[in-house]
């Protein structure tokens, strides 16, 4: 009898310390498992805030927006300073002749001898010659001054071949008139474009070129 209390005692008191043992682990496992779980959320918030981070930083930089720095905002001008081209291959030139020309011949290309613009070297105020340097569209306007009683027929010529022709006289208007003319021509590079009289009309009287009337040439590459 007495024995067998003392198993049962012996048993309890087993049972009880295996049962706070095991409280223990328990107690332990669940605050490892909260530690970690709180763990893992604490590397997602830092994930989440990560991609955040990064996307913003995308974004100002498809938008082209300069980021903050020290709690300011700094930005950037393209500032074009004098002088500056706005394009590598940019043509251009504008001339006008020296003085008037009496009498000029059937045939004669007029030598606009001062090259005011010559953007790109591309105009020869020697020869009256414009050379086109690469292909493209090119504008070219010129006009011519006759004085009193004269007139003048004129051409635009590409490579010894008329494009556009202008006419002034003054007939008996006491007067200097003028004439315009205008073309839009596609040029290959090495064409050659120059103003000139025709080959069976020659001027008539004198072409005038002196301020405040100018007989002048020009021409620019649109596209």
């Amino acid at each position: 009898m007495e024995i067998t209390k003392i198993k049962t005692l012996f048993k309890s008191s087993e049972l009880e310390e295996l049962f706070k043992t095991k409280s223990s682990l328990l107690q332990t496992d669940k605050s490892k498992t909260v530690v970690d779980a709180a763990g893992f959320l604490k590397d997602d918030y830092k994930s989440v805030n990560t991609i955040k981070t990064n996307s913003s930083k995308l974004e100002i930089k498809q938008r082209g927006i300069e980021p903050r720095s020290s709690g300011r905002t700094s930005s950037k001008r393209l500032l074009l300073t004098d002088n500056q081209p706005v394009a590598n291959n940019g043509v251009a030139f504008f001339a006008y002749l020296s003085k008037s020309e009496h009498n000029a011949g059937a045939h004669q290309t007029f030598v606009f001898d001062v090259d005011h613009t010559n953007i790109g070297g591309h105009y020869s105020h020697h020869t009256g010659v414009f050379t086109c340097p690469i292909h493209g569209v090119y504008v070219f306007s010129w006009s011519i001054y006759c004085a009193t009683g004269g007139y003048v027929y004129s051409e635009l010529v590409v490579n010894s071949s008329p494009v556009s022709g202008a006419f002034v006289g003054s007939g008996s208007v006491a007067n200097i008139l003028s004439s315009t003319g205008l073309a839009i021509v596609e040029l290959n590079a090495g064409d050659e474009v120059y103003i000139r009289t025709p080959p069976n009309y020659a001027a008539n009287g004198q072409v005038v070129s002196d301020l405040p009337y100018r007989s002048t040439f020009s021409g620019w590459k649109l596209f």
